[in-house]
C-alpha cells in the first residue's frame, strides 16, 4: 500500500487562501457594521447582506467550482459573557472552515465561512 504524501505547494495554497478568507469576513464584517448600533429589526437584513457580500468574494478566491457556506450571527453585547465553537467539514483533506468576529460598543458578530471542493 502506497502512502500519499501531501505536496507542500498544497498546503501553500490552502493556508493562503484561509488567510485570505479571514481577511475577507474581517473586512466585510467591519465596514458592514463599525458605524452600527444593535438593533433586532435590522439584524436580518444585515445578516444576509453580510453574507451574501463574503460569498460572492469568497468565490473569487475559491473558484465557482467550490460550494460556500456562509453563516453571520450578530448579537447584543451585554454585561454577560458568551462563546462560541463551530465546525463543518465533511472531508478533512479538501474542505476548510474560517471563522473571524467583529465587536463595537452594542453589537458582536461572528462570521464563518465553510468551502466544500
Amino acid at each position: 500500500m502506497e502512502k500519499e504524501v501531501a505536496d507542500l505547494k498544497d498546503f501553500d495554497d490552502q493556508i493562503y487562501s484561509q488567510e485570505a478568507i479571514r481577511e475577507i469576513i474581517s473586512d466585510e464584517l467591519d465596514g458592514a457594521l463599525k458605524h452600527s448600533d444593535y438593533g433586532s429589526e435590522n439584524c436580518v437584513d444585515q445578516c444576509i447582506a453580510i453574507s451574501r457580500a463574503i460569498e460572492s468574494k469568497v468565490k473569487r478566491v475559491k473558484g465557482e467550482d467550490t460550494k460556500i457556506v456562509v453563516v453571520v450571527y450578530i448579537g447584543e453585547v451585554r454585561d454577560q459573557g458568551i462563546e462560541f465553537t463551530s465546525q463543518c467539514l465533511l472531508n478533512p483533506e479538501t474542505d476548510t472552515f474560517v471563522t473571524s468576529s467583529y465587536r463595537n460598543k452594542t453589537l458582536f458578530a461572528l462570521c464563518t465561512v465553510c468551502t466544500v471542493c
